[in-house]
């Protein structure tokens, strides 16, 4: 009959490196006001992460006021400017609503997620390019399990594969395997594999441990019920009936391990 073949492997749920964002600068300064002061703590798009001192960005909001008074046909170029090192459209149209430059600029999160390093520290100096904050979103989120050896020709990118997790008993997750690891690692003899999950009430969070449960179909074929092997040794025998309540062993050479049992 139809072989399917069951794959169980350990894994581990790790943010979507696809969605890490790294927050850097791009003008030295200070830092004055640090809003978001923790690692793990959330964060939203266009949240303030901390207020900046920088006697760069000073400047140049004095030359986009002076710009705008004096010489209109320069201030597009001074808007630029402050665009390209890091403010925003709303933020330079209140420099220039108020006509004043800002003396601490609040420093704004590109993305929403939670911070999973933090780097930042009320008053230090900042260069451009210092990572100050490293943000990844949890919803999608990765669980990255490790397929062993024998069990890697079952498994194909685009497989549904399920999730459970010992922390949340009950309860189970399906989604499509994105990418395998072209290459077995030498020293577990395993193959990672990954699968994308959609996360929308933060039940899933990086470092959880889980199992990764995928049923392949392998054809047709001869198989045997777990329970009809007899393992003695190095030998495998199953129990022939030969009627009249007689039985023969016999050896047997079990091929791939199917689910309930192995091919024959």
């Amino acid at each position: 009959g139809p072989l399917v073949a069951e794959v169980r492997a350990p894994g581990r749920v790790v943010p979507d490196e696809t969605r890490l964002t790294d927050v850097s600068l791009q003008v030295e300064g200070w830092i004055r006001d640090l809003r978001v002061n923790q690692t793990g703590q959330d964060v939203r798009k266009g949240q303030v992460l901390f207020t900046l001192y920088s006697p760069t960005l000073y400047a140049a909001q004095v030359e986009l006021l002076t710009a705008v008074a004096h010489n209109p046909e320069l201030a597009e170029a001074s808007r630029n400017r402050l665009r390209l090192w890091g403010l925003s459209a709303s933020q330079i149209v209140d420099i220039e609503a108020s006509g004043k430059p800002i003396e601490e600029v609040p420093i704004l999160a590109p993305t929403g997620g939670r911070v999973f390093d933090k780097m930042a520290v009320a008053g230090m100096a900042v260069m451009p390019g210092e990572r100050l904050y490293r943000l990844a979103p949890l919803d999608p989120i990765w669980v990255e399990a490790d397929i062993y050896e024998a069990d890697t020709p079952w498994i194909k990118i685009g497989q549904q594969a399920t999730v459970s997790l010992s922390a949340v008993p009950g309860r189970t997750w399906t989604g499509p395997i994105t990418f395998l690891q072209p290459s077995v690692d030498p020293t577990t003899r395993t193959r990672k594999a990954r699968v994308a999950l959609q996360n929308p009430d933060l039940s899933l969070l990086p470092g959880m441990l889980a199992v990764l449960l995928i049923e392949a179909q392998a054809g047709e074929g001869l198989a045997l019920p777990e329970e009809a092997v007899v393992y003695t040794g190095q030998r495998r025998l199953v129990y022939l009936d030969l009627g009249d309540d007689r039985l023969a062993p016999r050896e047997v050479q079990l091929g791939r391990r199917t689910k309930g049992g192995w091919e024959l």
